[in-house]
């Protein structure tokens, strides 16, 4: 109930901005339609573009969770996440999530070719109860495990590092991604995971707002093989200063289909 309420509070305060912002602009006069500030990902998922030079991002994630992204250039965007963890995992007491990381576009967009990428993040993530192995998905929480597929949970520092590219054109994209993370634990060994995701644009009203369509899929090496891909499907709505994204995260696990206790939504504003 309590992350209900949450929602439907975050839910209010978006309507309230996106429509100040839209009676701020009906002195300006656009000459194209309104483009999605939020390229640099799909929900949780880099994709193989950075965010516009300059361009400055304050996220709110599932309501608990801070990101802030900033684009240094064209080419190169700086993240920073935090999460404070007690209210997320009930083992964790007085823990703070912190996630730094930096993100290249090493390739432009060319044609079908939307960009490729390279990104680094260094988390420190506390101290976390032992994981647990057969049963993990009796526990999944949504994107947060996705990535960690619950095994790092027993390891302090992680290293993350990523390639991600992206194909399509201005109405279908696809996305792709690909990469390691790194424990500090010595008993916690190497994983590698593997992204997918897809965006098609719904609706697009000119100079005002537009609508998509996004599925993404994870999956995760664990010590008894690659995990069964946990999938987030839902829509982003993009307007010219703000994004929302909201979707249900599930995963199939021994043949059973294991949803969330709760939806993934994050607001999202651009400066």
């Amino acid at each position: 109930m309590k992350y209900l309420v949450r929602y439907c509070l975050l839910l209010v305060s978006a309507s309230i901005y996106c429509h100040s912002q839209e009676i701020q602009d009906t002195t300006i006069q656009y000459e194209t339609n309104v483009t999605d500030p939020a390229q640099n990902k799909l929900f949780t998922m880099s994709t193989g573009q950075t965010m516009q030079q300059g361009q400055l991002s304050v996220s709110f994630i599932e309501v608990v969770v801070l990101q802030v992204n900033y684009a240094v250039t064209d080419f190169l965007q700086i993240n920073l996440l935090s999460l404070p963890t007690e209210i997320r995992f009930d083992d964790r007491h007085n823990d703070l999530n912190l996630v730094l990381g930096v993100k290249a576009q090493i390739l432009k967009s060319n044609g079908l070719f939307q960009g490729l990428s390279i990104s680094a993040d260094y988390a420190n993530v506390g101290n976390k109860y032992t994981s647990c192995w057969d049963e993990c998905y009796e526990h999944y929480e949504g994107p947060v495990d996705n990535l960690f597929n619950l095994y790092g949970r027993q390891s302090p520092d992680i290293m993350l590092a990523n390639v991600a590219a992206s194909l399509g054109g201005d109405r279908l994209k696809g996305h792709f991604s690909i990469g390691q993370i790194l424990y500090s634990t010595d008993a916690l060994e190497t994983q590698y995971y593997g992204q997918a995701g897809i965006e098609y644009r719904l609706i697009q009203r000119f100079q005002k707002d537009a609508m998509k369509l996004m599925l993404e899929a994870t999956s995760v090496n664990s010590p008894t093989g690659f995990a069964s891909p946990a999938y987030l499907f839902g829509f982003r709505y993009i307007a010219r200063k703000t994004v929302i994204d909201f979707s249900w995260p599930l995963v199939i696990f021994k043949n059973q289909l294991v949803t969330a206790p709760y939806p993934f939504g994050s607001l999202n504003f651009f400066f």
